[in-house]
């Protein structure tokens, strides 16, 4: 694939975004800064559907994030903390909304993610880099892919684990995105 210099300048540009603003949600959140003393609280702003905006005060202005986390069940104990399996947060940038895609260690990074909007045609993107809470895949909001998963029901996120043939696939529900980012 050929690139123009600016695409490519662009992709620079947005990648070095993504990366800051992961890297800096991470540190934010509360796993993360257990230990920081002026780190910032997250605090539940709204619930919509199944997607939650949580803001934090970062410097002098508030901080906002759309986020759903699919977590395992524990049947033997429903009260139980599941271990996380896939957090996907959205949240502006310096460019625009970026949606990113966090999971846990032990997936294969080689062939990145696919993810699938109601059936419709699959998407494959790359994973981005590790941080200490997992691996990040990010994209660009953009107006297109914005109407695309604000107009779903279900989005199908694929994977595959280490050492692993087999995709796993989870089943992510969209209901409620469209005023979770109007909510940013």
């Amino acid at each position: 694939m050929v690139r123009s210099p600016m695409a490519a300048a662009f992709s620079l540009l947005t990648f070095a975004a993504v990366l800051g603003m992961a890297a800096t949600a991470y540190a934010q959140t509360p796993a993360a800064s257990a230990n920081a003393s002026a780190a910032p609280a997250w605090k539940q702003k709204a619930k919509h559907g199944n997607w939650e905006v949580i803001c934090a005060k970062v410097g002098e202005k508030d901080t906002c994030q759309a986020i759903q986390l699919l977590e395992t069940k524990n049947e033997k104990d429903p009260q139980a903390a599941g271990q996380r399996v896939l957090r996907l947060v959205a949240q502006k940038g310096p460019e625009g909304m970026v949606f990113s895609f966090e999971l846990p260690f032990g997936i294969d990074l080689r062939p990145g993610i696919v993810y699938q909007v109601d059936g419709g045609a699959e998407t494959t993107l790359p994973f981005l880099t590790c941080i200490p809470a997992g691996c990040l895949v990010s994209m660009a909001l953009t107006d297109p892919v914005k109407k695309q998963l604000t107009g779903g029901k279900q989005m199908k996120v694929g994977f595959r684990p280490l050492g692993s043939e087999k995709v796993m696939v989870l089943d992510v529900k969209l209901d409620g995105l469209g005023k979770a980012l109007a909510a940013l």
